[in-house]
């Protein structure tokens, strides 16, 4: 079973919407109303939703379409919208210039196959951002993650559920090997998954991003724009669409 499949039930008791990525993002469009915003991997479109709430046209793409189904049966907004799409073809459904500002967050770029993959996503992310688009990306710092030799991510533990995660760093591919176990405290169900991921370090998907012709990259250390090091769990990096 795909893995985002196996915990589409729990998704939103793992990851709940965090509000300081939605004053991220408006603080960084300087909360300008009416936006067309992109929101790649969307999950079960909460972020997308509160976007739409506060004016803009959103339309979030995801390739489980598990995820897909749960966003569009919770959406209230007539400004949001939901597609199963791969982040590699976005030209196959949208024209250029469409969008003033693309998201990709919650660990979705180290999902793809290699560096090659990242420099196509983009490129198209260029493409379908207009003169001046803002993109915004979050992944988990894995400069701290390689570097320290961290074998894991914080244990989520609510009310509903226990979500284990492991990394095995799995050095002749350069892969990490993410292993979970999901537990649902109700029923005492146990998920347990493994999916390798890409661990993208902060120079190498700047890189990416600058050659694929995006200006005035900045990297932080979180939302609240705290300054990145290779001790801050997550990379969150923003960059401009070039208006000429």
């Amino acid at each position: 079973m795909n893995f985002y499949t196996s915990i589409a039930d729990a998704y939103d008791a793992i990851f709940p919407l965090n509000p300081e990525i939605v004053n991220f993002v408006a603080t960084a469009t300087q909360v300008s109303a009416n936006l067309a915003i992109l929101d790649v991997g969307c999950g079960t479109g909460k972020l997308a939703q509160a976007l739409a709430q506060q004016g803009h046209r959103v339309t979030g793409i995801d390739l489980n379409k598990e995820m897909v189904a749960r966003a569009v049966a919770g959406n209230s907004y007539k400004s949001a919208c939901f597609y199963e799409q791969n982040m590699l073809e976005l030209d196959a459904r949208f024209q250029s210039q469409s969008f003033d500002a693309l998201l990709c967050f919650g660990n979705t770029l180290v999902h793809l196959p290699d560096e090659d993959a990242v420099g196509v996503f983009a490129r198209q992310a260029f493409q379908v951002l207009k003169p001046g688009g803002r993109l915004f990306l979050q992944i988990i710092n894995y400069d701290r993650i390689l570097n320290q030799h961290i074998n894991g991510l914080p244990t989520i533990d609510n009310a509903e559920i226990e979500f284990v995660r492991k990394y095995h760093y799995l050095e002749a591919q350069h892969r990490i090997d993410f292993r979970t176990r999901l537990t649902f405290k109700a029923s005492g169900q146990v998920i347990e998954n493994s999916q390798l991921l890409l661990p993208l370090k902060k120079d190498e998907l700047m890189a990416q991003i600058n050659a694929a012709g995006f200006v005035k990259l900045k990297a932080y250390g979180g939302f609240k724009r705290q300054a990145w090091s290779e001790a801050t769990q997550p990379l969150v990096l923003e960059a401009e669409r070039a208006e000429t």
